[in-house]
């Protein structure tokens, strides 16, 4: 695995100069940070189904996040754990069944009385489309080439890749979509400053933080290269208006909703 991310480092430095930094659509107005619902409008709604993106979108926020993985049968579905939790309460591993196995029966549902199914990522892209929002996707373990090259392609098919901020802990996962998608945001996911963060920088991509971790010297570091950056997740007054302070373009949270963010701006008490 080392040679494979060695090989793809040097292939990309090689290539750098025509992947401009910068490009795409901005992801808010000048005096508002872009709100993305973890896991979509994920403190009322089960998180990472077609409810919740769907509120989302209801809710006005400008963007959600989803984690995503591939079935045995290569279906693209979102869910943050490795296997899928059913109303019944039986768990199916997702990378060892079908789409139509995990699809037979409803996912256990603690926020409402919907009957809610495993969903594709076809479907959550079309859910941030019709409400115009911007897509982060994080992609969980390491995943094939081809297997990232069909997910991004449906993407640039259903939606628009310029509304699509790429995520992964996993530098395989970076550089691939990077060679293979010039236009697609990408985005370095990490818990700690320090190398991560430098990695990020010196590639070209833009970074997810976790919120105790930003600064505004990183901050600072990443928009002098025209690069954007977003932390998670923040569901706390004080932590919202510190990142805001920092400069970020993105807040991932959990609990905070626009209106209640906004009402943080204007000096309302919430």
């Amino acid at each position: 695995m080392k040679s494979v991310v060695a090989f793809l480092c040097v292939l990309l430095m090689c290539t750098l100069p025509v992947f401009a930094a910068g490009e795409g659509t901005d992801p808010a107005s000048a005096d508002e940070v872009c709100l993305i619902g973890h896991k979509g409008y994920s403190s009322l709604y089960e998180g990472n189904t077609a409810e919740a993106f769907r509120k989302a979108g209801e809710a006005g926020f400008p963007g959600a996040e989803t984690d995503m993985r591939l079935t045995l049968d290569g279906v693209c579905v979102l869910s943050h754990d490795a296997e899928a939790e059913f109303e019944d309460g039986s768990r199916l591993r997702i990378a060892t069944h079908t789409y139509k196995q995990l699809t037979k029966k409803p996912l256990k549902n603690d926020c409402t009385e919907s009957k809610l199914y495993l969903c594709s990522f076809a479907e959550y892209l079309d859910i941030c489309k019709e409400f115009n929002m911007i897509c982060f996707v994080e992609l969980k373990g390491v995943w094939l080439p081809g297997s990232i090259i069909a997910a991004f392609r449906l993407a640039r098919e259903r939606y628009d890749l310029s509304r699509v901020e790429f995520q992964s802990f996993e530098l395989p996962n970076l550089l691939i979509a990077r060679l293979a998608f010039p236009e697609l945001r990408i985005m370095m996911a990490c818990t700690k400053d320090g190398f991560n963060a430098k990695v990020a920088r010196w590639l070209g991509f833009d970074l997810d933080m976790r919120e105790n971790k930003l600064t505004k010297e990183i901050v600072d570091r990443f928009h002098e290269k025209g690069l954007r950056v977003s932390c998670f997740t923040v569901n706390e007054r004080e932590d919202y208006e510190r990142c805001v302070a920092c400069g970020v373009d993105y807040i991932e949270t959990d609990e905070l909703t626009p209106q209640l963010c906004r009402s943080f701006t204007k000096g309302v008490s919430a």
